[in-house]
């Protein structure tokens, strides 16, 4: 007989169906005109697996909040299979990010421009932060009772810090309270993607000829030689975007891209090594795991129309989920602690048994993807129109 406990992989795969499921019937509440403007100039494989990544890092969380209740400690789950759903996730949506920006400098010539790319970055991330950041500091104040428990001056340094910042500065406790478990753990992740950004207009410039290309290549080269040989076992984060740069040039050059899109191994490749990594690692952050992310972002990029996975990541909810992936991303962690506190409110979830934590899962599950729809149509998708 089937035992199922907080650790079991089948929920995962059952409650992501269902969430697929209700984003296929949400017409009355998103018109597809919200998420389908520029889906010809988009990777449409891409923009689906968006979908699976930010509902991946849900289930994530979802597992260390059970456990945070259990032992009081904010940490990654006692299974590898949920702290890798986290982690891959991080590591693919770097590629993303790495992959797009990258290609957007190799059309270009190098040739980027600073103003341009800091203010369209900004309309992108800042209102779903916003919205997060100003949320986490009502729950602060809710969970503070309105009593101050530090010196006003840090209160208000800290506040504005955790509003204002856009995810570049650490996490400090807030009026002595810790902002993590409520939802800004989600925000480290935009500390790197803004390095990137800042760092991408200078790094452009190596493109502007062969010879700093060539420059470019050896430094890289020697640069990783190095970190492998002599630090092996703690591998930047930054190594993540690398996947998304070095697919960004293969899919430049019209005869690697050809030699790619037309290969019969590929597809089965990329699934291999994802499927690998879950099997033989219990951390995405290494040399080997990040390899084998690379060759399965290659393969995600490359992805032929008759594959059956493209189809789906076409479908018409797999878009949806994707377009509103940034809402779901930045606020599912206030989504799953508002949840849990209720619930905790009138019966402990120390207490729960595991078929009442994925029920419960299911319901949080299918209210974040009505939130994060209703944050992307009134609060992300004004300011795209805006540009």
């Amino acid at each position: 007989m089937y035992q199922l406990s907080v650790n079991s992989i089948t929920p995962y795969f059952v409650i992501m169906a269902l969430c697929f499921f209700v984003a296929n019937h949400l017409s009355w509440l998103i018109d597809e005109k919200y998420y389908t403007e520029n889906s010809t100039q988009r990777h449409h494989s891409i923009n689906g697996i968006r979908a699976i990544l930010a509902m991946s890092v849900f289930f994530h969380h979802s597992v260390i909040t059970y456990y945070f209740y259990q032992h009081g400690r904010w940490e990654v789950p006692p299974s590898a299979f949920f702290t890798l759903l986290g982690q891959v996730s991080v590591g693919i949506f770097f590629s993303i990010t790495g992959f797009l920006f990258w290609g957007k400098a190799l059309h270009s010539n190098g040739v980027i421009s600073y103003k341009s790319l800091l203010i369209s970055r900004i309309r992108r991330i800042a209102p779903a932060y916003l919205l997060a950041s100003s949320i986490i500091l009502m729950l602060i104040a809710w969970q503070s009772k309105m009593l101050l428990n530090a010196p006003l001056g840090e209160l208000l340094r800290r506040s504005a810090s955790l509003l204002f910042s856009l995810g570049t500065l650490s996490r400090h406790p807030i009026n002595g309270i810790d902002p993590n478990p409520l939802g800004a753990g989600v925000f480290w992740t935009l500390q790197y993607e803004w390095r990137f950004y800042l760092a991408l207009p200078l790094l452009a410039i190596l493109l502007r000829n062969q010879f700093t290309i060539l420059v470019a290549v050896a430094t890289l080269t020697a640069w990783l030689t190095y970190k492998v040989t002599y630090n092996y076992d703690h591998m930047p984060i930054s190594m993540l975007f690398l996947s998304g740069i070095l697919t960004a040039h293969s899919h430049h050059n019209s005869a690697t891209r050809n030699i790619l899109l037309s290969s019969r191994i590929l597809p089965f490749a990329g699934i291999a090594a994802l499927v690998a990594i879950f099997l033989f690692f219990e951390s995405m952050y290494g040399y080997a795991p990040t390899l084998l992310m690379f060759v399965f972002f290659v393969s995600l990029v490359h992805m032929q129309p008759r594959n059956p996975l493209y189809t789906f990541l076409k479908s018409r909810p797999a878009r949806l989920l994707g377009a509103v992936s940034y809402s779901t991303y930045i606020l599912h962690s206030i989504v799953i602690y508002l949840c849990f506190t209720l619930v905790n409110h009138f019966y402990p979830v120390r207490l729960i048994t595991p078929y009442q934590f994925w029920g419960l899962i299911a319901c949080i599950a299918v209210i974040l993807v009505l939130i994060s729809s209703l944050s992307y149509k009134y609060v992300e998708h004004p300011f795209f129109r805006s540009r």
